[in-house]
C-alpha cells in the first residue's frame, strides 16, 4: 500500500499546466485586466460621463462671436467723364451674442439627473460583465482542478492494476495460480490505460478552455491552494445585497425613467430664455474724383445693440407630449416589475445554493467515509494477494469503488467551495473577498 500513498502524496499540491503556478486570486486578476468585454465597457462608461458633462454644462450662457474684414481694388471707367478711375474699398463687420434659458419646465434639471443614473448604471453593467467574468473563471478554474484529480486518479488505477498483474504473473510463473486470472487482471490493466488516456485528454482540454478564457498565450500551473485554504465557512444563508449589479442596475434604471418622466411632463411649460446681441460694422470707399458719398456717410461706423426677453409657449402638439407621458410611465412600471422580479430570483438562487452546498457537505463527509474504507479494501487484496486467494473480480470491484469514492469525495469539495463563493458573493456584491 505505500506505493499508493507515495503516488497520491506527490500529485497533490500542483495541477501541471506549465511552469508558472496561479492560484484563483491571480487567475481572477488577469482575466479581469485582460478581458476585451470589461474593456470595452470601460470605453462605454467613457461616453456616458461625456454625456453627463456635456448636460452640465448646457446649463451655462452660449456665446457666439462673428467676424469678417474685406477689401477690393479695381479699376473702372467712369460713366460721367468715361475715363479711368481706381478704386479701393474696405469693408469689415463684427457681432457677438449671448443666450441663456431662464426657465424650461424643469427639463435641464431632469437630464442632467438622468445623466448621472445613466453613468451610474453603465458602472452596474461594468460590473455585471465582471461578475459574469469571474464566474465564468471560477467554474474553469475548479474545472481543471477536477480534471486533475480524475487524471491523478486514472493514473493511480493504472499503477494499482500493474503492479497487481506483475505479482499475478510471478504467482502464474511458479504455479500458485491460473494463466486465466492473469489474463483477467491484464484486462483490467489495458481498461485502466485507456481511462487514464481519456482523463489526461479531458484534463488538457480543461487547460485550453482555461486559457482561453483568461486570453492567455503562456502555458501556466495552477494550484491548489485556494481549496485547501478556504477563505471562510458559511454557517447560514445569506441575504442578497443590494450592491449586486444585476439590481442595483434595475434601481438606476428605474431612477432614470422617474427623471425622463418628469423631462416629459416639463415640455407642457413655456420656455423663457434671455439673450443679448451686439454688431457693428465699417465700410470706407475711395474713388478718383468722388469727395463725397451720401451712401457711404449712411453705413461707416454703424452699430446695433439688443436685449431680449424670449417666450415660447407649446399650444398644440398634436398629442406628442400627452404620448410620451404615458409610454415613460409604462416604461417605469415594467422596470420597477423587472426590479421586483430580478430580486425574486435572486433570492431563489441564494437558496437553491445552500441547499446544494449543505448537500455537498453531507455528500462530501460520506465519501471521504467511503473513501477510507476503499483503501482498507485495497489493502485487504493486497494481502489476498500474497497469499493467493485474489479474486479478479472482486479486485475490479474494490478498484471501482476506490476511484468512484475518490472522485466524489473531490467534486463535493470543488463544489462545496464554488457554493461558498456564490453565496459570499451574493451577500457582499463584489467579488473583493478573493483578489484582495
Amino acid at each position: 500500500m505505500k506505493y499508493i500513498v507515495i503516488i497520491w502524496l506527490s500529485t497533490l499540491p500542483f495541477l501541471s499546466i506549465g511552469q508558472k503556478s496561479w492560484d484563483l486570486k491571480r487567475c481572477i486578476t488577469y482575466g479581469l485586466k485582460h478581458n476585451a468585454n470589461i474593456q470595452i465597457a470601460s470605453l462605454e462608461m467613457r461616453k456616458r460621463e461625456a454625456d453627463y458633462k456635456m448636460s452640465r454644462e448646457a446649463r451655462l450662457p452660449d456665446l457666439y462671436g462673428y467676424a469678417d474684414m474685406r477689401s477690393d481694388y479695381g479699376r473702372s471707367i467712369d460713366g460721367k467723364t468715361n475715363q479711368l478711375s481706381n478704386t479701393h474699398n474696405y469693408s469689415s463687420n463684427g457681432s457677438i451674442s449671448t443666450s441663456i434659458v431662464l426657465f424650461e419646465g424643469f427639463s435641464r434639471t431632469n437630464e442632467i439627473a438622468y445623466n448621472r443614473y445613466n453613468v451610474l448604471q453603465g458602472y452596474d453593467e461594468k460590473r455585471h460583465i465582471e461578475n459574469q467574468t469571474v464566474s465564468t473563471i471560477i467554474k474553469a478554474y475548479y474545472q481543471v482542478l477536477m480534471a486533475s484529480q480524475m487524471k491523478v486518479m486514472a493514473q493511480k488505477q493504472k499503477g494499482i492494476s500493474s503492479k497487481l498483474h506483475a505479482d499475478m504473473q510471478q504467482f502464474v510463473k511458479v504455479g500458485r495460480e491460473s494463466k486465466v486470472k492473469e489474463q483477467k487482471l491484464y484486462a483490467q490493466y489495458l481498461s485502466d490505460q485507456s481511462k487514464y488516456v481519456k482523463a489526461a485528454t479531458q484534463e488538457q482540454i480543461a487547460r485550453n478552455q482555461l486559457h482561453q478564457i483568461l486570453s492567455l498565450d503562456q502555458s501556466i500551473t495552477v494550484d491548489d491552494e485556494t481549496s485547501k485554504n478556504r477563505l471562510f465557512t458559511l454557517d447560514s444563508i445569506v441575504s442578497p445585497s443590494s450592491n449586486l449589479a444585476d439590481l442595483s442596475s434595475c434601481m438606476h434604471q428605474i431612477e432614470m425613467d422617474k427623471k425622463y418622466l418628469k423631462m416629459v411632463k416639463g415640455k407642457k411649460f413655456p420656455t423663457l430664455t434671455f439673450g443679448a446681441y451686439y454688431a457693428t460694422n465699417y465700410y470706407y470707399s475711395n474713388k478718383e474724383g468722388v469727395k463725397n458719398d451720401p451712401f457711404i456717410e449712411q453705413i461707416n461706423n454703424n452699430q446695433s445693440q439688443q436685449l431680449y426677453l424670449k417666450l415660447s409657449i407649446p399650444i398644440y402638439d398634436k398629442g406628442r407630449r400627452r404620448r410620451n407621458v404615458k409610454r415613460a410611465k409604462i416604461q417605469l412600471s415594467m422596470d420597477q416589475t423587472l426590479y421586483k422580479e430580478k430580486e425574486r430570483v435572486t433570492r431563489q438562487i441564494i437558496n437553491d445554493t445552500w441547499e446544494q452546498l449543505k448537500s455537498d457537505r453531507e455528500r462530501y463527509n460520506a465519501a471521504q467515509a467511503l473513501y477510507k474504507h476503499s483503501i482498507l479494501e485495497l489493502e485487504r487484496v493486497q494481502k489476498e494477494m500474497k497469499v493467493g486467494m485474489v479474486n479478479p473480480q472482486d479486485v475490479a470491484l474494490v478498484k471501482q469503488q476506490f476511484a468512484e469514492s475518490w472522485v466524489d469525495m473531490m467534486q463535493a469539495k470543488y463544489q462545496v467551495d464554488i457554493q461558498q463563493i456564490l453565496l459570499k458573493y451574493y451577500q457582499t456584491g463584489d467579488w473583493s473577498f478573493i483578489i484582495k
